[in-house]
């Protein structure tokens, strides 16, 4: 009987024991494992700052005629383009010299010679080429479109080779200033021929443009847009902006549009549409293709009341800043009035600050069910909202700094999203993913960057704080692990 006792005895302290130890186990576990965190948001107000982005603002024009009689100095090409209000310059490269031949191993040299320089200046390229300066076009584009074919196949080559520096090739080298009208080869079906000989020769991360929604509709064949789902996907049509140097000039923007409605069902694809449809066209293309121009001649379109809506519908990234000084000093002498901190600012300003991508940090919060979490991950939401006119056209890098406040350790999170789909006039949510088991608790400081590695570019924020090394501070983040109370 006492053996038994003693058996039962053993037994239970045994199981005890291992009770005991399982249950220690599973304690150490919750509190190895277990995460608080708190955000505390400290995020500045928006700057009226214009940003020093790329792909966007204001544009210079400067133009070079090729030829064996002409020499092409660099440092000259340099000082032409070294203008600090812009990071834009468009250039115009005339190949009239050459209308009826091949060109020589000397323009290819020069035209080299004028991109180098440009490059040292580190500034995004709109590139022109172009057959007349002077609105006569028939009377210096070649004979032969097979020679033109040749010019493109030519130039190619160092096209893509500066394909990094490149942004917008525009046009397809036909038409009184190569602006596509005005020439024999304006045709649709040389047109066409014309539009998709360049797209086979230039590499697909440089955007083509031509000079009217409808050039797009004939092109591509089609009424339909680029939508989300084929974006930049590197067809013609995915790649194929518009620049516009009659914007706002009348109520058809000389040209651009007509007088009637498109029927959005006809397979004739030659049709304008009027003002209003065309805007709506854009509207819908131009938030995955870049537009551009100039804005000319003095009317009530581009008074500043219609001007602002109108360019924030076409998503306009980039404008000449020298033509047209008309309507250039009417936006500078006119006041912006708006329910937002740029209310009293002139017009020119305005315009400036909003031309192309303007991102905003206006949020950082963690998910309510991750503020306490057994997981190894959690996800921290940060807000930006797109002020611009338009989107970047162009995808980034994306990081999230963390800087231990007390052993100032940095820790860089890769961000999983695509720039080019925080559209403008909406806010994005991108979701930020916490390594929890592989950061120390402790607070740490939040910072979010972006990064262009074309132009090997830092991208301002919006925010008053942007200019931090890190990137643009948003706030703090605890991380602590056990049981801990929190009041």
């Amino acid at each position: 009987m006492k053996q038994n006792t003693s058996r039962s005895f053993v037994t239970f302290f045994i199981f005890l024991a291992v009770m005991i130890l399982t249950i220690s186990g599973i304690f150490y576990y919750i509190f190895k494992h277990h995460y608080l965190l708190q955000v505390q948001p400290d995020i500045a107000t928006e700057s009226t700052d214009a940003l020093s982005n790329p792909y966007q603002g204001w544009y210079h024009i400067k133009g070079y005629l090729l030829s064996e009689d002409l020499e092409i100095d660099s440092k000259q090409v340099k000082n032409d383009t070294n203008q600090t209000d812009s990071n834009l310059v468009l250039l115009e490269i005339n190949l009239k010299e050459y209308r009826d031949s091949d060109l020589t191993d000397k323009a290819l040299q020069d035209f080299q010679t004028i991109l180098e320089g440009v490059k040292t200046n580190h500034k995004q390229i709109i590139l022109r080429f172009l057959y007349d300066w002077d609105g006569l076009a028939d009377k210096t584009e070649p004979s032969s479109i097979q020679q033109i074919f040749t010019h493109m196949d030519q130039v190619a080559p160092l096209v893509n080779r500066y394909k990094d520096d490149i942004y917008i090739l525009q046009g397809i080298f036909v038409g009184d200033y190569a602006e596509m009208h005005d020439s024999k080869y304006m045709t649709d079906s040389d047109m066409t021929k014309l539009a998709k000989h360049l797209d086979s020769v230039i590499d697909s991360s440089i955007f083509l443009s031509v000079r009217t929604p409808q050039h797009y509709r004939i092109i591509n064949q089609t009424y339909e847009t680029i939508t989300a789902e084929n974006a930049f996907n590197g067809t013609l049509a995915s790649r194929l902006g518009l620049f516009n140097d009659g914007m706002l000039g009348s109520v058809y923007d000389l040209g651009t549009y007509g007088d009637t409605k498109y029927d959005p069902n006809s397979t004739d694809y030659t049709k304008k549409g009027d003002r209003e449809q065309e805007i709506a066209f854009q509207n819908a293309l131009c938030t995955y293709v870049p537009n551009g121009g100039e804005a000319i001649l003095d009317n009530e379109y581009n008074n500043l009341i219609n001007a602002i809506p109108d360019l924030s519908a076409m998503h306009v990234s980039y404008l000449n800043i020298e033509y047209d000084p008309e309507v250039l000093e009417k936006w500078q002498n006119t006041t912006y009035t708006g329910d937002d901190l740029f209310n009293g600012c002139n017009g020119l300003e305005y315009i400036r600050a909003h031309l192309g991508y303007r991102y905003l940090i206006t949020g950082c919060s963690i998910d309510v069910q991750n503020r306490a979490t057994f997981s190894s991950t959690a996800t921290m939401n940060i807000d930006i909202q797109n002020t611009g006119f338009s989107n970047a056209y162009k995808e980034m890098d994306c990081t999230c700094i963390l800087v231990n406040q007390e052993t100032n350790k940095v820790t860089k999170l890769t961000v999983d999203t695509d720039n080019r789909f925080w559209n403008a006039n909406e806010t994005t949510t991108i979701g930020v993913e916490l390594p929890l088991t592989e950061l120390e608790e402790g607070t740490y400081d939040v910072y979010l960057a972006l990064h262009d590695p074309d132009t090997d570019s830092d991208i301002e924020f919006a925010n008053s704080n942007s200019d931090n090394s890190y990137g643009c501070s948003i706030g703090s983040l605890n991380i602590s692990s056990g049981f801990k109370l929190v009041k």
